[in-house]
């Protein structure tokens, strides 16, 4: 396990905001070679079974290896916990797995939740790694989130806050998108694949990036997007990992 996680930079994705992270992820894993290394379960997680390709399982946490130019995982969570202080045990177990492995970056998804859809796809980062924080200039993506949100939840928030003081060089991404209940943001997770591809030089197709009527990147899924568009709303809102 340690030899898969040494020297990575390990992609932390968790359902929130647009399903932002989740399609992004679930893009990037169709369109490249991997396979699971291991998981970590949580008693906090729903208390469900899922159905994939392989048959029932319980929801976990995969640590998916990436075929790469450089070493990458995807951490991958089925769901949020149920808890706060469920969200808070899981974090620290994931951070102390990459710590204990020797994981070169951390980087956690997310979606800052907006009224209705953006003109334009924005996104945003926070690094404490000046090489990371210029290559997302370059990519731009802009560092002003404290100017754009208040709070910040969810395991998104906490990965990234436990990295950090963990010692380990930590980013997070994150793309607007639209926050209505159930809503699957396929834009705002079309700009988070062409983000981390450009970040991590990640060979995916991009091909399967389309243009949407507003001429906007859209994940070529085939997904029912569920829950009215509202008003725009330009004021200091709220994020929710």
């Amino acid at each position: 396990m340690e030899d898969y996680i040494e020297g990575s930079r390990v992609i932390v994705a968790f359902p929130g905001i647009g399903s932002v992270s989740i399609l992004a992820a679930n893009y990037i894993l169709k369109n490249m070679k991997h396979d699971t290394i291991f998981s970590i379960y949580s008693d906090d997680m729903p208390a469900i079974l899922l159905n994939d390709s392989d048959g029932f399982r319980l929801p976990a946490v995969r640590f998916i290896n990436l075929k790469a130019k450089e070493k990458t995982i995807l951490c991958y969570g089925d769901s949020q916990p149920n808890t706060d202080s469920g969200a808070y045990k899981l974090s620290k177990d994931i951070i102390d797995t990459l710590k204990s492995g020797k994981a070169k970056e951390v980087i956690a998804l997310g979606g800052i939740g907006i009224k209705g859809e953006r003109k334009r796809d924005i996104s945003y980062y926070m690094s404490n790694s000046k090489e990371a924080a210029q290559k997302l200039e370059k990519l731009k993506a802009t560092d002003k989130l404290n100017e754009r949100v208040n709070v910040i939840f969810g395991m998104t928030g906490l990965i990234y806050g436990m990295a950090q003081r963990a010692g380990l060089t930590a980013s997070m991404l994150l793309v607007e998108a639209n926050s209505a209940p159930g809503y699957m943001d396929t834009n705002a997770s079309a700009r988070m694949v062409r983000l981390l591809s450009g970040y991590l030089d990640l060979d995916v197709d991009l091909k399967g990036l389309r243009r949407g009527r507003r001429r906007r990147n859209t994940l070529k899924f085939s997904v029912e997007k569920k829950g009215k568009a509202e008003e725009e709303s330009h004021s200091k809102e709220h994020y929710l990992g």
